[in-house]
Protein backbone atom coordinates (compact mmCIF):
# COMPACT_ATOMS: atom_id res chain seq x y z
CA UNK A 1 0.00 0.00 0.00
CA UNK A 2 0.93 3.71 -0.10
CA UNK A 3 0.85 6.37 2.79
CA UNK A 4 1.70 9.84 2.03
CA UNK A 5 3.71 8.38 -1.18
CA UNK A 6 5.96 6.22 0.03
CA UNK A 7 5.24 2.06 -0.70
CA UNK A 8 5.24 0.32 2.45
CA UNK A 9 3.81 -3.52 2.87
CA UNK A 10 3.86 -6.15 5.70
CA UNK A 11 2.66 -9.46 6.98
CA UNK A 12 0.14 -9.69 9.34
CA UNK A 13 -0.14 -12.75 11.84
CA UNK A 14 -4.09 -12.40 12.88
CA UNK A 15 -7.07 -10.20 12.37
CA UNK A 16 -9.88 -10.27 14.52
CA UNK A 17 -13.16 -8.79 13.07
CA UNK A 18 -15.85 -7.04 14.63
CA UNK A 19 -17.57 -5.75 11.71
CA UNK A 20 -15.04 -3.82 9.61
CA UNK A 21 -13.44 -3.04 12.62
CA UNK A 22 -10.57 -5.22 13.14
CA UNK A 23 -8.21 -5.96 15.66
CA UNK A 24 -4.28 -6.88 14.89
CA UNK A 25 -2.48 -9.64 16.67
CA UNK A 26 0.78 -10.18 16.71
CA UNK A 27 2.27 -13.31 17.92
CA UNK A 28 5.54 -12.64 20.09
CA UNK A 29 8.63 -15.40 21.87
CA UNK A 30 10.45 -14.19 24.14
CA UNK A 31 9.96 -12.87 27.56
CA UNK A 32 7.08 -10.24 28.18
CA UNK A 33 8.83 -8.58 31.34
CA UNK A 34 12.00 -7.68 29.07
CA UNK A 35 9.62 -5.94 26.28
CA UNK A 36 7.53 -3.73 28.22
CA UNK A 37 9.76 -1.03 26.92
CA UNK A 38 9.00 -1.81 23.67
CA UNK A 39 4.99 -0.51 24.09
CA UNK A 40 6.01 2.81 24.92
CA UNK A 41 5.47 5.85 22.84
CA UNK A 42 7.77 8.24 22.27
CA UNK A 43 8.98 10.77 24.92
CA UNK A 44 11.90 12.81 25.84
CA UNK A 45 14.23 9.97 26.70
CA UNK A 46 13.25 8.27 23.02
CA UNK A 47 11.91 10.08 20.39
CA UNK A 48 11.15 7.11 18.05
CA UNK A 49 9.14 5.10 20.56
CA UNK A 50 9.53 1.75 21.40
CA UNK A 51 9.67 -1.00 18.31
CA UNK A 52 6.51 -2.51 19.03
CA UNK A 53 4.65 0.54 19.65
CA UNK A 54 5.80 1.84 16.41
CA UNK A 55 5.00 -1.79 14.80
CA UNK A 56 1.35 -1.61 15.90
CA UNK A 57 1.01 2.17 14.50
CA UNK A 58 2.72 0.87 11.13
CA UNK A 59 0.07 -2.00 11.33
CA UNK A 60 -2.61 0.30 11.49
CA UNK A 61 -1.08 2.31 8.34
CA UNK A 62 -0.87 -1.34 6.49
CA UNK A 63 -4.69 -2.21 7.26
CA UNK A 64 -5.98 1.46 6.84
CA UNK A 65 -4.34 2.56 3.60
CA UNK A 66 -5.04 -0.44 1.70
CA UNK A 67 -7.38 0.16 -1.09
CA UNK A 68 -8.82 -3.66 -1.18
CA UNK A 69 -10.84 -3.42 1.92
CA UNK A 70 -12.47 -0.91 4.16
CA UNK A 71 -11.51 -2.12 7.34
CA UNK A 72 -10.43 -0.01 10.07
CA UNK A 73 -7.51 -0.91 12.74
CA UNK A 74 -9.24 -0.28 16.30
CA UNK A 75 -6.01 -1.86 17.90
CA UNK A 76 -3.15 -3.90 18.14
CA UNK A 77 -2.32 -6.58 20.05
CA UNK A 78 0.81 -8.47 21.28
CA UNK A 79 0.28 -12.23 22.54
CA UNK A 80 3.64 -13.83 23.65
CA UNK A 81 3.39 -17.24 23.44
CA UNK A 82 5.76 -18.64 25.70
CA UNK A 83 5.07 -18.88 29.41
CA UNK A 84 6.68 -17.21 32.19
CA UNK A 85 6.50 -19.40 35.40
CA UNK A 86 2.91 -20.98 34.01
CA UNK A 87 1.71 -16.99 32.70
CA UNK A 88 0.93 -16.02 29.18
CA UNK A 89 0.77 -12.34 28.60
CA UNK A 90 -0.72 -10.19 25.89
CA UNK A 91 -0.84 -6.15 25.46
CA UNK A 92 -3.27 -4.08 23.77
CA UNK A 93 -2.83 -0.87 22.05
CA UNK A 94 -4.94 1.35 20.71
CA UNK A 95 -3.62 3.84 18.44
CA UNK A 96 -4.06 7.54 17.98
CA UNK A 97 -4.10 10.18 15.58
CA UNK A 98 -0.76 11.24 16.91
CA UNK A 99 0.29 7.92 16.67
CA UNK A 100 -0.55 7.99 13.06
CA UNK A 101 1.19 11.14 12.56
CA UNK A 102 4.39 10.41 14.20
CA UNK A 103 5.30 7.23 12.47
CA UNK A 104 3.80 8.47 8.83
CA UNK A 105 6.75 11.23 9.69
CA UNK A 106 9.27 8.39 10.61
CA UNK A 107 8.08 6.36 7.39
CA UNK A 108 8.93 9.74 5.12
CA UNK A 109 11.86 10.36 6.83
CA UNK A 110 13.23 6.93 6.46
CA UNK A 111 12.47 6.73 2.83
CA UNK A 112 14.09 10.14 2.09
CA UNK A 113 17.50 8.93 3.95
CA UNK A 114 17.65 5.76 1.50
CA UNK A 115 16.80 7.55 -1.56
CA UNK A 116 20.07 10.07 -0.67
CA UNK A 117 21.60 7.13 0.29
CA UNK A 118 22.49 8.30 3.79
CA UNK A 119 23.19 5.19 5.41
CA UNK A 120 25.95 6.31 7.71
CA UNK A 121 23.35 7.88 10.36
CA UNK A 122 22.28 6.28 13.47
CA UNK A 123 20.93 6.54 16.25
CA UNK A 124 23.58 7.11 18.62
CA UNK A 125 23.05 4.84 21.17
CA UNK A 126 26.02 2.95 22.47
CA UNK A 127 24.44 -0.40 22.26
CA UNK A 128 23.04 -0.13 18.48
CA UNK A 129 24.76 -3.07 16.23
CA UNK A 130 24.76 -0.56 12.97
CA UNK A 131 25.87 2.34 14.89
CA UNK A 132 28.92 0.72 16.59
CA UNK A 133 29.62 -0.63 12.90
CA UNK A 134 29.84 2.94 11.36
CA UNK A 135 31.81 4.34 13.90
CA UNK A 136 34.19 1.61 13.43
CA UNK A 137 34.17 1.85 9.86
CA UNK A 138 33.56 5.45 8.19
CA UNK A 139 34.79 7.65 11.08
CA UNK A 140 37.13 10.07 9.14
Amino acid sequence: VEVDGVSIKGVLDKIEFKGKDVNVVDYKTGSYAKAKAKFKRPDEMDSLGGDYWRQAVFYKLLVDHDRTTTWQVVSAEFDFVESEEGNYFKEKMVITPEDLTLVKAQIKDTYSRIMNHEFTVGCGKAECIWCTFVSANFTE
